[in-house]
């Protein structure tokens, strides 16, 4: 696999995947407490965010179930929902502590797993649209 060789918009999915699922990690070793078990969602669609970014270099004849407007847009509403639950969860504690690093951190994950949303509904409604696109006219009669 080679960063270098994939596309800009790829390289981007697989650092905001990247960042979702490292900073969920993180989000466990808190020392001020846990964010909560809900917080492996996150881990798991940023996980499998990076995943569909690199799929084409790692595995180029699998097909994903789903397309990849439809996976990226399911994957980023899951660690965004997972996110905001956690955040609403220890609300108080978000602005007790807005300072503390791992809150911090969190905020971070929660602004990439929100990325990761947006690029989702981005590709999902870029599908949408070319899936829509009239036939192309027939050709002429040959002479």
């Amino acid at each position: 696999m080679s960063f270098r060789s994939m596309g800009a918009a790829d390289q981007r999915l697989l650092i905001a995947g990247a960042v979702v699922a490292i900073t969920a990690l993180i989000s466990f070793v808190d020392p001020g407490g846990s964010w909560g078990g809900i917080m492996i969602v996150s881990v798991l669609a940023g996980l499998a965010a990076a995943y569909i970014a690199v799929q084409p270099q790692v595995a180029p004849t699998m097909r994903l179930p789903a397309t990849k407007g439809l996976s990226l847009l399911v994957l980023g509403a899951a660690a965004t929902a997972a996110s905001v639950i956690a955040l609403v969860s220890y609300v108080g504690y978000v602005f007790k502590n807005l300072a503390d690093i791992y809150e911090l951190i969190f905020l971070v994950g929660l602004v990439a797993s929100i990325y990761l949303l947006w690029v989702g509904w981005q590709a999902y409604k870029a599908e949408g649209v070319a899936s829509m696109a009239p036939p192309a006219p027939p050709a002429p009669p040959a002479a």
